[in-house]
């Protein structure tokens, strides 16, 4: 009887396309693994973190901006993005819609 395996990747194997190359690959080579766990990749939660603080316009335009810049680079190094790019496009456009007192209410506990 084979093994269920669990995948989980965050942070830095998960930072620029190379990274999440050599995750599909760890994937594919193990007929095992069923479940795949992905979270945020390098920078991106401590950027959400600081959002969630309720920043003022200026700086939450620029902590947006940096998590965009994240997410382009990865999505520059695909073949084909217009699956991918929608969805974290409208994430992204959800994060700005959030005034300063609203964002402090995510704040996490």
């Amino acid at each position: 009887m084979s093994h269920l395996s669990v995948a989980k990747f965050g942070g830095t194997s998960v930072a620029n396309y190379t990274a999440m190359t050599a995750c599909a690959r760890i994937i594919i080579d193990d007929p095992n693994t069923r479940i795949v766990v992905l979270s945020a990749s390098a920078g991106v939660t401590n950027l959400l973190v600081e959002l969630a603080k309720g920043v003022e316009a200026e700086e939450r335009r620029r902590l947006v901006g940096e998590v965009r810049q994240i997410q382009e680079n990865i999505l520059n190094e695909l073949k084909d993005d217009s699956q991918v790019r929608p969805i974290i496009e409208k994430y992204i456009e959800i994060s700005n819609i959030f005034p300063k007192p609203q964002a402090s209410l995510l704040q996490l506990h």
